[in-house]
């Protein structure tokens, strides 16, 4: 209320109509917007973003003809579009991104945006509440450069209105329910982008490489179903996401040559066989390698020591063989390891002592053997994840292991292990506290509770597990285990206690 009487006060003011820009942006304003907004003509900047305003877009928005710049972002506003907004014939940036809007927007919504240049319009939340129905004929008043669209209905077709769309640099369509194969004419319009995001559809067919690109371009094709070779493209492509989809082949054995500067790789959950392009070794920027659940083969290669800032390395759910290379040991900001589900054989490579930043160190289901390393304890110490489940490790289990207070998940089940259960696994104070607040990113993993298999993504952190089955170990089950208050999961079974 308090923002309608304000704006109703400016609209009376003599001098209102000399208003040119209306900072409102970052508070904790509420409430509708009030119709009074359009009396102030002159306005040409309008920021209300990051607010807590409701209700619809009152009409008498298309009264603001001068308006170049609407930011009305982060709010909670619903309701549908007013058609007068296509009156807004000098606005040139349209963010209206994180809100609730319902219902269909159409041709008359954009009839007079001749000079619109920025259109964005997305939101995290996947729950479509507003669809586009654009006739095939339609040809926009405008040439956009900026088109973020998220989590609205555009499809089934790709939006013919694009073709005429020149000068794009930055083209997401996220989330926007298209079936569809890219027409030839969009690999023809000669764009030149930094960011492409065509994720979360059902899109299909090949891609060819003939796009261009600036430096630092982001591309993103996640979730469809894109077939053929992988897409390589620029030089200046940094990053790359091209998850969860049926790309077939070969990794190509000049990746790391033809794409030399990514930053960041994920081809997981594709088609891709052969072997590991030891390409990918040259990749000196890489922060993030997944390349899991594919049919790759052979050995992992074995150059990772120019590639020290890499924080993710994810081969999972593949066919790989061979030793663990000791130069992963070179991977100093190592903090997710996850190898699991391959054929790996022979034992830890000490070098891992190196890897000291270490979060989850995942090597389940795999043919390892030889002793689970006493140092893991010791070089690791914010080790929150480890998995060594499916092996021929035998010995002990080290008692060093006790020393990893972060530790939420030990899983050694279905190994050799002999001995006793350590009593000061009482000592793991990750299970002995509750869980974070915050969500606290620590990628996923394969769990197995009360016999079924699960698969933990965004909510790993709040799983507090011990799996000790299957083995041979033997003694008293330690009554320092009842120490752990947040313990979830208790598995010692199948062993000789």
């Amino acid at each position: 209320g308090e923002v309608s009487d304000f704006i109703d006060g400016l609209s009376e003011c003599t001098n209102s109509s000399l208003l040119e820009k209306l900072e409102l942006g970052f508070n904790q304003l509420n409430g509708d917007l009030p119709s009074s907004l359009g009396y102030l003509k002159n306005l040409r900047y309008l920021e209300l973003w990051h607010n807590s305003f409701v209700g619809s877009i009152p009409p008498s928005i298309g009264n603001l003809t001068f308006l170049k710049e609407l930011y009305l972002s982060s709010n909670q506003m619903n309701g549908k579009f007013p058609e007068n907004f296509g009156q807004l014939s000098a606005v040139e940036v349209l963010d209206l991104s994180e809100n609730q809007w319902e219902g269909i927007i159409t041709e008359t919504h954009f009839r007079n945006l001749s000079n619109l240049k920025e259109l964005a319009l997305n939101k995290q939340s996947e729950n479509i509440s507003l669809i586009f129905n654009i006739s095939s004929h339609w040809i926009p008043p405008f040439k956009l450069t900026f088109i973020n669209i998220r989590s609205c209905q555009l499809g089934p077709k790709f939006p013919t209105w694009l073709r005429n769309q020149t000068e794009l640099t930055t083209l997401v369509l996220n989330n926007v329910r298209i079936s569809d194969t890219i027409p030839d004419w969009f690999w023809q319009l000669d764009l030149t982008l930094d960011e492409l995001d065509v994720a979360y559809n059902e899109l299909s067919g090949s891609i060819p490489n003939s796009l261009g690109f600036r430096f630092p371009a982001t591309v993103d094709l996640s979730s469809n179903s894109f077939e053929g070779p992988l897409p390589l493209w620029s030089f200046n492509v940094t990053k790359l996401y091209l998850r969860d989809n049926s790309f077939s082949g070969p990794i190509p054995r000049d990746f790391g040559q033809k794409i030399p500067f990514l930053t960041d790789l994920d081809i997981s959950f594709n088609s891709l066989n052969g072997s590991v392009s030891k390409s990918i070794c040259n990749l000196q920027q890489l922060l993030t390698l997944v390349i899991s659940n594919n049919n790759l083969s052979g050995e992992i290669p074995r150059l990772w020591s120019n590639i020290s800032s890499l924080y993710i390395l994810d081969m999972s759910n593949n066919s790989l063989s061979g030793e663990i290379p000791e130069s992963i040991g070179s991977l100093l900001s190592v903090r997710f390891l996850i190898l699991c589900n391959n054929h790996i054989s022979g034992e830890v490579p000490p070098s891992l002592k190196n890897c000291s930043m270490m979060d989850s160190l995942d090597l389940g289901d795999n043919q390892l053997s030889g002793n689970i390393p006493a140092w893991i304890g010791e070089s690791m110490p914010s080790l929150s994840i480890l998995r060594l489940r499916s092996n021929y490790f035998n010995g002990t289990i080290p008692p060093e292991l006790c020393k990893l207070p972060a530790l939420h998940i030990l899983d050694l089940s279905h190994n050799n292990l002999s001995g006793i259960i350590p009593p000061c696994v009482g000592n793991f104070s990750g299970m002995k506290v509750e869980p974070p607040d915050s969500v606290k990113y620590e990628g996923s993993l394969q769990v197995v509770l009360k016999g079924s298999e699960y698969v933990f993504y965004t909510t790993l952190y709040l799983v507090n597990l011990m799996d000790l089955s299957s083995n041979n170990l033997s003694g008293e089950m330690p009554v320092e285990l009842t120490r752990l208050i947040h313990l979830g999961t208790l598995n010692l079974s199948r062993n000789h206690l």
